[in-house]
Formats: C-alpha cells, structure tokens, sequence
C-alpha cells in the first residue's frame, strides 16, 4: 500500500479504489465450482462461514483478510489517504425454463446472499496484529457500487422455435429488468440502514463480434444471456430505475469497447467508444489507422443481424438501409464502414442528454422512499401570510406501503383566500370524506384547518379532480387531501 500511495500521490484528485471488482459474488462462485484448499479464500473478502458443505454464508467481512487490511491502510495513508470500496454483483438464480434459450441454470446465489453479503459489509472491521491484542476498528466503506447487466440476447434459433422472435419488451427482457429492480433494492436498502450511498453502473456495453457469437459453421449463432448493447432509452429507463431505487451515482460502463477471454471464446464487446477512445462515427480517417479490431476474428458484425438494430426489434429505431457500394477504391470501404458504425455510435450520441436527466432527476428523487406499514406521513400546510395557501407535500397513501414519488397534478379553484376550501374525500370511499367515527359526503378542510360543509358560502367545484390522497396533520389522521393544490384567488 505504500508502494502504491507513492505512485498515486501526483494524482491529487484521485476519488476511491475500487479494487475488489464483483468480490462479492467472485468468492461465492469460487468457493461453491471450485475444489482447490484455497479457492474460497479468493478473493479474501468474507469468511469461510458456510450455509452448508462448500455455499459461503457471505454473512461477515473477514476483519483480519486482504479486502480489510487494503482498505484500512488505505484510507489511513499519510502520504495520500484514499477511499477503498467495492463493487458488488447481484447475486440470484436463473432457472433454465425461465429464459428462452438458457442452457442449465445460472445459480449464483439469491436476493437474500445478496442481502446479507451486502449488510456485512456494512459492518465490517479490521482485526490488528496479531490477533491476541484483540484491537478492533470500525472499516466499514464510506459508500458502495452496485452493478447488474440487464440486456441480453436470446439465441436467434430458440426465439424462433415458437415462432416468436425476441424483441424490447418481451418476456425476457421484463424478467431480467424484474431481477434488477429486485436486486438493487437488495442491495440499497440493507446500505442505507446505515446511511451508506451506493452508486450504480448502468450497462453501455454488449458483444458485437468474436468466435462465441458464431457456430462452428461461420454462422451467427449467439447464445442466450449474453450481453447486448442496449438501445439509448434502455440506458435511460436503466439510469432512471436506478435513482428511483435511491441509486446516489451513476457511472457507465464501460467507456472503451474491449476483448474478452477465455481464449477459445475470444469476444469484441462494444461500449461507448471503441478500443482506442474513439467515437464509433468520427470520421473514417480517424480511426482506419490505429485497429478497432485486433484481428479478423474479431470484426465487429453488421447491425441489420444484431438486436438492438435488426429491423423489427425495437419499434424507436429504424437502420439507415444498407449503402450501394458498387464501384471500386477506397472510397466504397469508407462509405460501408460508416453505415456499420452509424448504429454502434448511437448510445454513445445520446448519452450527454441521458446523463443530464440524470443530473437534474437525481437530487429530485434524493432520500424519497417507501412507506412500510403503520408509517402515516402528515402533510405540511404553508398558508405563508399570502393570498395562495399551498400544500407542501407529494402524494402518499395512508398507512400503507407506497411510493413517494408519483407524479402530482395541479387543480385550481376560484374564490377568496377565506372562503376557498381545500376539498378532502376518504382514500376506501371516494366521493366522501371522514370525521371519525362517521362518514359525511361532501365535506371539506379549509385553510385554517376547520370543516365545511358542501354549497357553503364562497365558490365550490362541483366536481372538483380529487388526485392521490395523505392525512392534513397528525390531529387529522383520517381526513384527505389532494397531494398538491394550487388555490388560484
């Protein structure tokens, strides 16, 4: 660690580490496929208490291992002190007959490993030494990533056995985007019982080309699950999901297209920008020198044959038709080199007005969360001295799980300050409003908290729009109000 500090410390704005990249489901994997002495050592994150024979129980971070003797030392440096973390991978099962094409299950673990692997790193400590002195510091992470790769493909022959072909939206896509949802929540909500954020990668990256996309023929033949590049709006729903799970950073990956191993399934995984850090339509020239693919086995492959780009796949984009190349030189290998590339270029095009949304969505959505059970929020009245009361509050339901975050809309009545009354109706009985122990249709609360009754003095909607509804005050429990009003005078 010292080696290291000495070499980072003319970096004076280098943020955190994040070096144990997936550790989490890394050494669960290692340990359950693997039979050496040690492989379920590695990485050394968590202990080797086991659920039963070779499943680690992930349930508490080794406080003597090599993920907490790194991190304390890191965090603690004299030359340059930098914030060590990790990146954790969702840990779930696929089954085989869950999606189309998937050859054996895929079990890595499930929601609640993800959850416990997740709440001991919350507590994690470091163990000093030796051992016998029995010095124990708190090393829990300042914050933590999260990551799980949605977009995948479904191998061209099984989507058509049933004469089905995979589009956006299908099955199997709202299975995978379900399996996101729930493991992000898996994994902010045991985080943020101890106020820790965690920051979330959202796919930009898919294969587009390699021997594991072909059969033994030469033919495209991909196999199911592995990744795609998503389309921009995937990308955005991706980001947007993430800040509504309470998702505190967002950080693509990856930036640079890259190879993949093992050897024998060599694979071009396309992101952002290519290998070099190249746009994907910056102009021929630019690139054609310094080799966007390795080798021909790596080529990157034509996108009328690849979601998200095959025509009928997703109904928001259609591929530019495929040029006239006719002719002889140079110039007909540039002109289809920049078809080929137009449709790799496009998430990389939208991801400075996806990122921006993100930007200004995020700290709307900051710290809004589920309501569990007996929580009754009580909504704000700010009279505020003027003409217009305003109600300072989104919508919630009463004593119930539900989401702080739905859209509100704005109604406006007409009358004076003093007469316009908000109007209230009871959330199980619409049309109505309540007092304890008795129902009253027609009742209302106005600004200055007292009942009135319908056709009273002043100007009443006869059929006012009544939206999403929460208790006035905690004096008022079982009395509703439209989530937010605009009383115009």
């Amino acid at each position: 660690m010292l080696d290291l500090a000495e070499f980072i410390s003319e970096y004076s704005n280098l943020w955190f580490y994040e070096v144990y990249d997936e550790g989490n489901s890394t050494q669960w994997r290692n340990a359950l496929e693997y039979n050496q002495p040690y492989s379920s050592y590695i990485p050394n994150i968590y202990t080797q208490d086991t659920l039963n024979l070779d499943t680690l129980s992930l349930e508490e971070v080794e406080p003597s291992g090599i993920f907490s003797i790194q991190k304390y030392y890191s965090e603690l440096d004299s030359i340059q002190a930098v914030t060590f973390t990790m990146n954790f991978a969702l840990l779930h099962t696929i089954l085989e007959s869950e999606y189309t094409g998937l050859v054996g299950n895929r079990n890595y673990g499930t929601f609640l490993d993800q959850a416990r692997c997740v709440r001991a790193m919350m507590d994690a400590t470091y163990q000093h030494y030796p051992p016998n002195q029995q010095i124990v510091e708190d090393n829990a992470p300042e914050f933590i990533m999260f990551d799980y790769y949605p977009f995948r493909y479904v191998n061209p022959d099984s989507a058509m056995k049933d004469s089905v072909p995979d589009k956006m939206c299908d099955d199997d896509w709202l299975f995978l985007v379900d399996h996101f949802e729930e493991g992000i929540d898996s994994t902010v909500i045991p985080a943020a019982v101890e106020n820790c954020p965690v920051f979330f990668y959202p796919q930009a990256f898919g294969c587009a080309g390699g021997p594991h996309m072909f059969d033994s023929l030469g033919i495209l033949d991909y196999p199911s699950y592995l990744h795609r590049k998503p389309a921009p709006q995937e990308f955005r729903m991706l980001c947007n999901l993430a800040l509504l799970h309470q998702a505190k950073g967002i950080f693509p990956y990856n930036l640079c297209s890259y190879t993949a191993p093992p050897t024998n399934e060599n694979r071009m995984m396309s992101s952002l920008v290519d290998r070099h850090g190249i746009p994907f339509d910056a102009p021929y020239e630019d690139w054609v020198y310094t080799g966007r693919w390795p080798d021909s086995t790596l080529e990157y492959i034509r996108p009328d044959s690849l979601p998200p780009w095959r025509s009928g796949y997703d109904p928001l984009y259609t591929l530019p038709t495929v040029p006239d190349t006719s002719g002889e030189g140079q110039k007909k290998t540039e002109i289809w080199m920049e078809w080929l590339f137009q449709p790799y270029a496009d998430l990389y095009s939208n991801t400075g007005t996806i990122l921006a949304e993100v930007k200004t969505i995020g700290p709307e959505m900051h710290d809004l969360w589920w309501a569990e059970g007996d929580t009754c929020d009580a909504a704000s009245m700010d009279w505020g001295g003027g003409a217009t009361p305003r109600i300072l509050w989104s919508q919630s339901s009463r004593c119930s799980r539900t989401m702080l975050r739905k859209p509100v809309i704005f109604t406006t009545w007409t009358g004076t300050a003093s007469q316009t009354p908000i109007p209230t109706r009871s959330r199980s009985t619409p049309g109505t409003c309540r007092a304890a122990p008795t129902a009253a249709p027609g009742c209302w609360i106005t600004p200055g908290g007292s009942l009135w009754k319908e056709h009273g003095t002043g100007t009443i909607p006869s059929t006012p729009s009544l939206i999403p509804w929460m208790p006035v005050r905690e004096d008022y429990a079982n009395w509703w109000i439209p989530g937010i009003l605009s009383l115009q005078t």
